[in-house]
């Protein structure tokens, strides 16, 4: 029981070393099913799915595969200063031996000089299906559709507020994604289409700074710092995830990259209702990525994952962008 305890707070302190990521939007490709990090997605045990009996598949060491629960908390630093809190729920339902039904709902507090946000993010519901499996090499498929809770446009005391403060994006999305594990490496590739706009309203333009003139605000230099997001629209995301797995006894660790591709630039309306394209919104984004889990026992696990962005989008009014992401998770498998 103490080796556990010490094996968790080593988990728990490297969590926490400051990082600068470049965060997937959230609910993401990046982190649902086997997209995400192999310490939280399916690892590949010697059991040869084709083969085993039913009891064996009931046994095996391989974490997605079976009905689970999970908590996952963290905790992140967006532009302007915010300070975005998250609870994300997670749960997992095999409807077939290789088929799994896997759902995410976030919830979500935003904090900084803006005001304070609280709610519900957006929904994620997919299907995950391994095609194929064996004692080496497992593939696996993921279709997902993202649901939004609401329109992208709260409010603090009646103002409108950017998208980092934002709960949800406010629009619905598709995505597919295909990963290869084996039990050294894990591949995933995905991409995400997002659909419509959203309902925000925040917007810089004619923002009065002048305390004489009327409609003044002093919140209005701060306002400033954020980009406009009126109505936005995202384009089309790419992600690749190459990851090197090392199983230290009830430890697995993964370090990899995660580059993410963003292929045309956000747009947003103006006031006047005319589409504005924000420039160099679109590009790559290149992460490190670390991750860690430890098996408690047979039913629990906790998981610890980090990433550090080496390249950047030059704009982000998507409100997507951190300056460190911690997170922790921990889940409880039931048959």
């Amino acid at each position: 029981m103490r080796k556990g305890i010490f094996y968790i707070s080593i988990l728990l302190g490297v969590a926490t070393q400051e990082l600068k990521a470049q965060a997937c939007s959230d609910p993401g490709i990046c982190t649902i099913g086997t997209l995400y990090s192999a310490t939280t997605a399916d690892t590949v045990s010697g059991t040869d799915y084709t083969k085993a009996e039913l009891d064996e598949l009931l046994n095996v060491s391989i974490y997605g595969e079976r009905y689970n629960l999970s908590a996952e908390a963290g905790i992140g630093f967006g532009d302007g200063g915010t300070s975005i809190y998250s609870l994300n729920l997670r749960g997992s339902l095999r409807l077939k031996e290789k088929l799994s039904l896997g759902l995410k709902l976030p919830f979500i507090n935003t904090e900084g000089v803006l005001g304070k946000v609280f709610g519900l993010g957006d929904l994620t519901i997919h299907l995950q299906n391994i095609f194929k499996s064996g004692k080496h090499l497992r593939m696996a498929y993921t279709l997902g559709i993202v649901i939004p809770t609401n329109s992208g446009n709260t409010k603090y005391a009646g103002a409108p507020l950017p998208m980092v403060y934002q709960t949800s994006m406010g629009f619905f999305g598709a995505l597919a994604g295909l990963t290869i594990s084996t039990r050294k490496w894990n591949f995933a590739i995905g991409t995400q289409q997002n659909f419509g706009r959203n309902g925000n309203e925040f917007i810089t333009d004619n923002l009065v700074l002048d305390p004489a003139m009327p409609g003044y605000d002093p919140l209005n230099s701060q306002r400033k710092n954020f980009a406009s997001s009126r109505k936005i629209h995202n384009g089309l995301d790419f992600m690749l995830r190459v990851e090197r797995t090392v199983s230290i006894k009830k430890f697995v660790i993964a370090l990899g990259i995660l580059p993410i591709y963003r292929v045309n630039n956000s747009s947003i309306r103006l006031q006047d209702e005319s589409i504005f394209e924000v420039s160099n919104s679109n590009g790559l984004t290149l992460n490190l990525t670390m991750g860690l889990s430890y098996k408690i026992n047979k039913m629990w696990r906790i998981n610890a994952n980090a990433g550090y962005a080496v390249i950047n989008r030059e704009n982000a009014p998507d409100g997507l962008r951190r300056t460190a992401v911690y997170l922790i998770r921990l889940s409880r498998l039931f048959w």
